[in-house]
């Protein structure tokens, strides 16, 4: 009886060695992609997802062109988006708070950073990537290739970002009533970059100069609606009610060097890669100025930076979205919806059709060859005509 009893005693043992060792090797609950993101997020430190954001996906291959127009996954994309130079990596926000690198045309995402509140701008610069968060009142700089979080600055306002690609000057508008109407400016003196100048006075505050009365027709600048910036930084252009003005940085404000005649409620403000040219769309006023070529309903106008007197062309039927990297063509929107490239002439080079394009929030182009990512509203299409 005794023996039986230690044999049961024996067997309880193992039994509960066993089942132990069972409970040992049990895997551990994975952790969510959520709190993954946070995680990492936390440390200002992205992860790699390699989920495929496409729901569905149309491809398009004929001659001369690809194209490739997806619905992403969720309902919060927003139309901040930058492109990379050779046009292969997209930089995707969205009102989540997150910013995602996005391989093309695969539609593959890389690496997401969690960053908990919505970035409302995007923009390259020398150094990475600069992404603003209004609700922290950050601008973030951030290294493309992982995502990481390399600085931030805390600044008065930060809702929208300009930067020069290649070069050292950033700026963040701040607004009055709604509407921008001062400047802070981010010099970059160091390989970090340091914060140089800020609250730049009213723009309003500056009188003409001589370049600048050789067109009394146009508004004295109160405010802007668009900014960009010369590829060297050495200039800007904004749009002001309806007037084009290119200004320089001049101590702690800004000069007004020249200002176009009124053109009608002006869009899509470009310059060209190589700085030669500026552009912007615009519904064309019935009665032009004087000299000018008379026109029927909208288009663009394009001049030439040093002279805003008299535009070099005047594009019917073409909403401008920017020019190719010589410059020699332009692209955009037609009114029969198709995505063109075309010269300045209207002669057009390429273009293809994406559906109701009149819903176009952004385009994204990439400064080597002609790639593009188009913000459809509800759907993104990655364009590359070869």
């Amino acid at each position: 009886m005794l023996r039986f009893a230690t044999r049961l005693a024996f067997l309880a043992l193992a039994l509960a060695a066993t089942a132990s060792l069972a409970r040992a090797e049990e895997p551990l609950p994975q952790k969510s992609l959520e709190d993954r993101l946070k995680e990492a997020g936390a440390k200002e430190e992205a992860i790699e997802t390699g989920e495929i954001l496409a729901e569905e996906a149309a491809a398009a291959d004929g001659e001369g062109y690809e194209t490739r127009v997806v619905k992403l996954k969720g309902s919060d994309i927003s139309p901040q988006m930058v492109l990379s130079p050779n046009g292969s990596m997209l930089y995707l926000a969205d009102k989540s708070g997150s910013v995602r690198k996005i391989h093309l045309p695969s539609w593959r995402e890389e690496r997401r950073l969690w960053i908990g509140k919505a970035v409302t701008s995007l923009a390259n610069c020398k150094e990475g990537l600069l992404a603003t968060v209004p609700e922290k009142k950050q601008l973030l700089l951030i290294k493309e290739d992982t995502l990481k979080v390399l600085y931030h600055w805390t600044l008065d306002e930060a809702g929208v970002v300009f930067a020069m690609p290649s070069g050292g000057l950033i700026w963040v508008p701040k607004h009055t009533n709604g509407k921008p109407t001062e400047l802070q400016v981010i010099e970059q003196v160091t390989h970090a970059l340091q914060p140089a100048i800020s609250g730049l006075a009213m723009m309003q505050k500056f009188g003409a100069l001589e370049a600048y009365k050789r067109n009394p027709g146009s508004l004295q600048i109160s405010t802007f609606e668009n900014l960009t910036a010369a590829p060297k930084g050495d200039w800007l252009v904004v749009t002001s009610s309806d007037c084009i003005f290119r200004m320089r940085m001049q101590g702690s404000g800004l000069a007004i060097e020249e200002a176009s005649s009124p053109l009608g409620r002006l869009r899509h403000l470009a310059v060209s890669q190589d700085g030669t040219l500026i552009g912007a769309a615009a519904p064309i006023p019935a009665q032009m100025p004087a000299g000018w070529p008379a026109l029927k309903g909208s288009g663009s106008v394009v001049f030439k930076v040093k002279d805003l007197s008299k535009p070099t062309a005047v594009v019917e039927g073409l909403a401008l979205w920017g020019f190719t990297r010589s410059a020699e063509k332009l692209f955009g929107f037609r009114e029969d919806g198709k995505f063109v490239v075309q010269s300045a002439k209207g002669k057009i080079d390429r273009s293809i059709e994406l559906g109701a394009t009149s819903g176009c929030v952004a385009v994204a182009q990439g400064s080597e060859g002609l790639r593009f990512v188009i913000h459809l509203g509800d759907r993104l299409a990655w364009v590359w005509f070869k």
